[in-house]
This record gives C-alpha cells, structure tokens and sequence, in this order.
C-alpha cells in the first residue's frame, strides 16, 4: 500500500497518464500541479463525459474513471496524508479535481 505523500503525488500522475495521451486530438485535457503541501489532478476535458451526455446518459459518468479513482484515493488515507475528489463532472462541478493533501 502506498502510505507516503510522495508516493501518493506518483499516484495522481498514473491516473492523468491512465486517461490516455493529453490535448485536444484526445479525449481528455488534464492539468498535474505538484506542491509541498497538496497535490492536483484536474481533468478539464473528459471522453466519457461527451459520450454519455451526446446519448442523453450523463449518469453513467458515476460508474466511470473519477468515481472509482476517488473511492481508491479516500481509501488510502493515512495519518500523514489525506485524498480524494474534490469535484466531479459527474456531481454536475465543470471539471473533476483530485487532490492529495499533507495533514
């Protein structure tokens, strides 16, 4: 299990790479912005979303990457560091936004 903020920073950069390679020709647009306190990941533009809202099935995007990501982030809290998903498309927020943070 990865129980340092560093490994946890590592973490957030598999999931940007995860999602596939990043610009416009992509599906997804994605910034990593790494500091000593807090770490995030913000997916500003997302495949899923514009294929389930394009078939009128938005609430698909619960069961997607952000939710099952978010549930593996919260799950690794410890002591020394905390993680999760700050914001959701799929909780209606305009982009979804992971973090990891130092207690």
């Amino acid at each position: 299990m990865l129980t340092s903020y560093k490994a946890m920073q590592h973490r957030l950069r598999y999931i940007q790479l995860d999602y596939g390679r990043d610009g416009a020709d992509s599906g997804f647009i994605s910034t990593l912005k790494r500091e000593d306190r807090m770490s995030t990941l913000r997916i500003h533009k997302c495949l899923y979303e514009g294929i389930f809202r394009a078939e009128g099935k938005s609430f698909l995007l619960r069961g997607t990457c952000c939710e099952a990501d978010e549930f593996w982030l919260s799950s690794t809290s410890s002591r020394s560091f905390t993680g999760g998903l700050a914001s959701s498309k799929a909780r209606g927020d305009p982009e979804c936004v992971f973090y990891v943070a130092k207690k």
